[in-house]
């Protein structure tokens, strides 16, 4: 849900697209992301598309762009290269492509004409967030709004199916127009093969025909499904895309997997989000420790006493203690409650924060977890730190 799926009116958002809500999830994954850390992302807060989330070089060239629902675009330059006409009234008047400036959006509230800064309200976001989600942890509340009250206001629905980027339709739409591939009909079928070569996960060979079929029509490829079914569908009604699991079926799924651990979770991602959009100013505040769990400061120095030996004893009690509340954080914050992967903060062309999986380095990856992990089973003898040390072993580089 980026900037122009949000419009700003009064207390309430008005929300664009919003037959896309049950939107499937098909498609390859992200680069750097393995199954289990995109099953994470697409599965959490962070998928909703609401939070910031910087595309950087990596995903385009030249600076930097926020396209959520929460960033104000105005001065930003578009994602990719759109097509413009320069010198324009002059004997040298000429077509190119090249990123622009893009306009307002009309997500960003306002007050006596002045933008709000999410920035200033992210406790509120959180708070926010927090409370419906307690909602749905209520028992009375899981009794009365079960699986067979979504699926009789939900079930049966046909929604609209975006398949790829509207952006990726448009630009093959203006491509085709022009007219250096106007001249020669093999040069328009050249570049429409771009689509029998990529397919989706689960695509069926008439996925590529439908979108090849209607973008010569001068349309954008539209595909519908049932929110109970697993078959997507084109104009015709023939069947483009098979996924595993109905839209329905993953909204329920993933209701029935809300708790307070995830609650904690999905904070924390609210949380990674905000401080890499805002250049890790007090990123690591509270984020990665217990938040919930009081711990005395260590001393900065051991007091000249003369009960020393009991001093240490204490010191050593209290840094245990510390060590484990940590390693019961790094528990909580994995995949799956047990080790099986993280996501972090990740510095990129050492001038952008971005939120990834954690990587297999000693210093800040797994294999850094995994030895903290190691050490302490063999000083606590605890079984659930040496059984997510043993689940990280062999991804580990020592």
């Amino acid at each position: 849900m980026h900037f122009e799926n949000l419009i700003a009116n009064g207390d309430m958002p008005v929300v664009v697209d919003l037959e896309t809500l049950f939107q499937p999830r098909i498609g390859g994954g992200r680069p750097g992301f393995d199954y289990y850390s995109e099953y994470e992302y697409r599965h959490s807060v962070l998928a909703s598309g609401l939070l910031p989330n910087l595309l950087t070089p990596e995903d385009l060239v030249g600076d930097s762009i926020d396209i959520s629902g929460l960033s104000a675009v105005e001065g930003m330059r578009t994602p990719f290269a759109v097509p413009i006409v320069k010198n324009i009234g002059r004997s040298d008047m000429y077509y190119t492509e090249e990123r622009v400036e893009m306009h307002a959006g009309e997500n960003v509230p306002e007050i006596n004409g002045i933008k709000l800064d999410y920035r200033h309200h992210v406790d509120d976001i959180s708070a926010g967030f927090a409370e419906i989600y307690h909602l749905f942890l209520r028992p009375d509340v899981r009794v009365e709004f079960d699986s067979s009250y979504f699926s009789n206001l939900f079930g049966d629905l046909i929604i609209r199916v975006v398949t790829r980027a509207t952006a990726v339709y448009a630009q093959f739409l203006s491509t085709i127009t022009h007219p250096d591939y106007g001249r020669d009909g093999l040069d328009s079928e050249r570049l429409l093969s771009f689509f029998r070569l990529d397919l989706l996960e689960g695509a069926t060979p008439q996925m590529a025909v439908s979108e090849i079929n209607q973008l010569r029509r001068n349309d954008v490829p539209f595909f519908e499904m049932s929110t109970s079914d697993t078959s997507i569908k084109d104009r015709e009604g023939n069947v483009a895309v098979h996924i595993a699991e109905s839209p329905l079926d993953t909204c329920l799924n993933k209701i029935s997997k809300l708790s307070y651990r995830d609650l904690g979770k999905q904070l924390s991602y609210i949380d990674l989000s905000f401080a890499a959009a805002d250049g890790m100013e007090n990123a690591f505040d509270e984020i990665w420790t217990a938040k919930s769990t009081s711990i005395a400061q260590l001393p900065r120095k051991i007091p000249d006493t003369t009960n020393r030996q009991n001093e240490h004893i204490s010191l050593h009690n209290e840094a245990r203690q510390l060590a484990i509340n940590l390693g019961d954080r790094l528990l909580d914050m994995s995949f799956d409650g047990d080790g099986q992967g993280w996501m972090g903060l990740d510095i990129f062309s050492e001038k952008y924060w971005r939120i990834r999986p954690v990587g297999f380095d000693a210093y800040n990856g797994r294999s850094g977890i995994g030895l903290f992990f190691a050490s302490l089973a063999e000083v606590t003898g605890k079984p659930r730190f040496r059984d997510a040390y043993l689940k990280n072993r062999g991804k580990l580089f020592f």
